[in-house]
């Protein structure tokens, strides 16, 4: 049997010990020696308001299939045991992650226990040093430290600094984090000064971008314009070839009622 490992709010435990994982896909990391990598989500977990984290270990029969890779790039399908195997290996096993396709019984749990808050990475793995991005997307209100750290940066309160154009300029850049940095600043405008209607058909091209993160943030971020195009972008997306981002456009459907 492999041994994985899914961060979740420490709220959910009583639930979790009880009923198992219940999503329909379980995201979760192999049990390495190294504890902070085992548990490198954590501290992310942790920044999007969840003050205390649990750190959920489970089994899984070896052959079973799973899906596996880096949260930002293609995941490969390989039996379980391999996944852990190829995770193991890697040299620099941060940002990597399995995907478990069905929920967890409780009967598949060894241990649900704390975690430190300060356990993993924040942003995105190698992120320690670099300026960080203040926009609601990446530090929403409420979140931890939110209010500090904007108001050290300097940033607004009511949201992204870049002018419209600057960010249409950067949906251009070849790397797909500045794509998606600024694709989360643009749909946080739409709330305010981007209602006007055809906005939306300045970010509708990037559906066909190669990176499925592209795809998912925009499908987070389409009901934020109130534009006739939204519903049309957003069912095209749910029959992605990426099941996240089928999950993102659904969801956001579901949103819109």
């Amino acid at each position: 049997m492999a041994l994985f490992v899914h961060c979740a709010p420490e709220p959910l435990a009583r639930r979790i010990r009880r009923a198992g994982l219940t999503t329909a896909r379980t995201h979760c990391f192999p049990v390495l020696p190294v504890y902070p990598v085992t548990h490198q989500w954590a501290r992310e977990l942790r920044r999007r308001g969840h003050r205390t984290t649990v750190a959920v270990t489970f089994t899984v029969p070896d052959t079973e299939p799973v899906e596996v890779g880096h949260y930002h790039g293609p995941k490969q399908t390989l039996p379980a045991s391999a996944a852990a195997g190829l995770v193991r290996g890697l040299d620099d096993p941060l940002g990597y992650e399995v995907v478990l396709h069905r929920p967890v019984p409780p009967g598949d749990l060894r241990r649900v226990r704390r975690v430190p808050g300060t356990v993993g990475w924040r942003y995105r793995p190698g992120e320690h040093g670099r300026r960080p991005c203040a926009c609601p997307a990446c530090l929403p209100r409420g979140g931890y430290g939110a209010e500090r750290l904007r108001a050290r940066l300097g940033e607004s309160r009511r949201g992204a600094r870049r002018p419209y154009p600057v960010l249409l300029a950067e949906l251009r850049a070849g790397d797909p984090d500045r794509v998606t940095d600024a694709l989360a600043e643009l749909g946080n405008w739409s709330y305010g000064r981007l209602r006007g209607r055809g906005r939306l058909a300045d970010v509708a091209p990037l559906a066909a971008h190669p990176d499925p993160e592209v795809r998912r943030v925009l499908a987070d971020v389409a009901p934020a314009w109130r534009d006739p195009l939204t519903v049309a972008l957003l069912t095209a997306l749910a029959a992605d070839p990426d099941p996240d981002v089928r999950e993102a456009a659904e969801e956001s459907l579901a949103d819109l009622g």
